[in-house]
């Protein structure tokens, strides 16, 4: 996905669930802050986890979610895989399916 339009729309969708919102702080159209707003209402205490590229300037000015977490851009695979784990509390660890079984919507991230 690449605005936050369209991740409402598969928000939308009956089949979907989601455990972690993952979004960069500025998206075109609404930021990952409004974005985050509007799930949030519908899926009330969704942990969310933002990166950005951005300076510290511009990321002020869109401000985040209170209690929602923070990684910079450029990060390597085992910062956000660290991170994601301290944000879900490492409870995904417990599921031994593959990611792609409990979340069909997952892309994968190739490790260099």
């Amino acid at each position: 996905m690449s605005t936050g339009e369209e991740a409402l729309e598969l928000f939308e969708r009956e089949d979907y669930t989601c455990d972690l919102l993952v979004s960069n702080v500025v998206l075109p159209g609404m930021n990952g802050r409004e974005l985050y707003e509007r799930l949030e209402t519908k899926r009330p205490g969704l942990p969310a986890l933002f990166v950005s590229g951005y300076s510290h300037d511009v990321l002020a000015t869109t401000g985040l979610p209170s209690g929602a977490q923070f990684l910079m851009k450029p990060f390597r695979t085992g910062d956000i895989t660290a991170k994601i784990r301290e944000v879900l509390g490492d409870r995904e660890s417990a599921t031994p399916r593959p990611l792609e079984q409990r979340h069909p919507h997952t892309v994968r991230i190739a490790q260099p």
